[in-house]
């Protein structure tokens, strides 16, 4: 039975190419960068606060509070509730107040009771509003007059195409997603991790177009000219920064990442928070009972492969990759390392390389993942250590007979793929595919092959220049004929790759 964000806030208060040894060279760092924009700015004067009654118009769950779903997280556990609560009664009942006014949708909220400071005032700001993603509607800025000496009133920002009335939609969107990720309550929290960490990143867009139209608008000079290209922005673009759009629409920048996964961790039981930094935003996430960081967004670095670099890491793992954490209190010692994917899966080895780790990694899957220690600036390293070591580990393998070989490495990071296949496995033939276009198109089109284990096995890029409803055809003399799918996208002039709807696939 679903309750009102009123009655759980009183439950709260209570309580890639192969062929015979044919290698792609190291590919270009494609790595989204970030997106998130906290703001906060100093007006001459606000409206008088909003008196919207308790939960007026709400029919918005936290995850806390619906009876027939065990698994949910207490909204009691939270990591920026707890935080100020272990700080100051006085810090906590302003948390519970901002966040009832968030959840009446108020257009300004009075603190003048609380007699926070300004650094103060911030603290219970992000606390609280890293702490619920399910408010979709949310944005990460306020508006707020100078403290003489404690603040007054603030002004959130609020995403102006979403409302209240769209939480049937979000709602229906998070439990379509982690039931088609297969997650199940007998799970351990680590599967159920790693299964909406895979799943969200098949289906989130990264909108590079949103974030580049906002960054130039922010970057105009006259307030009202910069205010009035952002407002423009917001009725198109806004909702990117949210679980809304990454959970329905499927676009997202990187809060919107870490904002939908953290919702869905919050659903199958999992505590989450979100982590930032400068211009970037990730999760904070507690496996049992010890606290790691993910990385969601950078996980989705290209449009074949989903990556494990960034799950589950350490604090030390998280400066070393590049991560700065800004938020306005105190995040958790994350040391422990057995809920990282490598350590859980193996493969974990130094720039010199490891023949014997290789090996057993490329016995259990002909696809192998590495994760690379020290200093792996220069990627030509290891994977000239791959090309030097391959008849060794082929022969380990049993496989001196005939084999493909293959690597996909990107500059800068650590997680490397190794593939070697045996070539009487994958006899190949001639395939043709056809392709209807819906809009007209100009670039490249890259047509990817997927084996049975859903893994790459082979890339095919094509110039292409056609009109709306043209009929392109495609021959592969030599092409495998082990895929189980394939993916269609275009490359467009601006390097990015959009998806190629197609509306008749042929193979024979």
């Amino acid at each position: 039975m679903k309750k009102s964000l009123c009655t759980a806030l009183m439950i709260f208060l209570l309580g890639t190419l192969i062929g015979n040894s044919k290698i792609c060279e190291a590919e270009t760092n494609t790595m989204p960068q970030g997106g998130y924009m906290p703001y906060a700015r100093v007006v001459d004067e606000l409206p008088p606060p909003d008196k919207t009654d308790c939960g007026a118009s709400l029919n918005l769950m936290t995850a806390a509070e619906d009876e027939s779903d065990s698994e949910r997280i207490s909204s009691t556990e939270y990591y920026g509730w707890n935080i100020v609560l272990n700080k100051s009664s006085r810090l906590a009942t302003a948390y519970l107040h901002l966040a009832q006014g968030l959840i009446d949708r108020a257009e300004v909220i009075d603190f003048s009771e609380y007699q926070l400071s300004y650094a103060e005032f911030e603290k219970v700001f992000y606390a609280c509003v890293n702490d619920w993603p399910q408010l979709y509607y949310l944005n990460s800025g306020y508006r707020y007059i100078v403290p003489s000496p404690y603040m007054s009133r603030v002004e959130p920002d609020y995403i102006d195409c979403l409302d209240l009335g769209d939480y049937d939609l979000f709602e229906a969107a998070a439990d379509n997603i982690i039931k088609e990720s297969g997650v199940r309550p007998d799970m351990s929290d680590y599967d159920k991790a790693i299964m909406l960490h895979d799943e969200l990143i098949n289906r989130i867009e990264y909108d590079y177009d949103a974030l580049d139209a906002y960054q130039n608008a922010e970057k105009i000079e006259d307030d009202t000219e910069r205010e009035n290209a952002i407002a423009q922005l917001d009725s198109e673009y806004e909702h990117i920064h949210s679980a809304f759009g990454a959970l329905v629409y499927g676009k997202a920048v990187c809060d919107g990442y870490s904002k939908a996964y953290q919702y869905l961790l919050y659903k199958v039981g999992i505590l989450s928070h979100m982590a930032t930094g400068p211009g970037h935003a990730w999760n904070l996430v507690r496996l049992d009972e010890k606290w790691y960081y993910t990385d969601l967004t950078w996980d989705d670095a290209d449009a074949w492969h989903i990556y494990y670099e960034f799950f589950n890491m350490t604090d030390a793992q998280l400066i070393e990759s590049g991560h700065s954490i800004d938020n306005p209190y105190d995040m958790p010692e994350c040391t422990a390392t057995e809920n990282n994917y490598f350590t859980k899966n193996g493969g974990i080895m130094s720039a010199d390389g490891d023949l014997d780790n290789v090996v057993e990694q490329l016995k259990k899957n002909s696809y192998a993942r590495v994760y690379v220690t020290g200093d792996i600036d220069d990627t030509v390293k290891i994977t000239n250590w791959y090309v030097n070591n391959i008849k060794i580990i082929a022969n380990k393998l049993g496989m001196s007979a005939g084999y493909t070989y293959d690597y996909i490495a990107y500059n800068s990071r650590r997680e490397f793929h190794l593939i070697l296949y045996r070539d009487t496995l994958y006899p190949l033939r001639n395939i043709s595919i056809e392709i209807g276009s819906t809009t007209a198109m100009k670039g490249e089109i890259i047509i990817a092959f997927y084996d049975e284990n859903d893994v790459l096995v082979k890339i095919n890029q094509e110039s292409i220049d056609c009109n709306e409803a043209d009929i392109l055809r495609y021959k592969y003399p030599d092409a495998p004929n082990h895929f189980k799918k394939i993916k269609y996208y275009v490359w467009d002039n601006n390097n990015r790759l959009k998806p190629l709807y197609a509306s008749a696939t042929e193979v024979y």
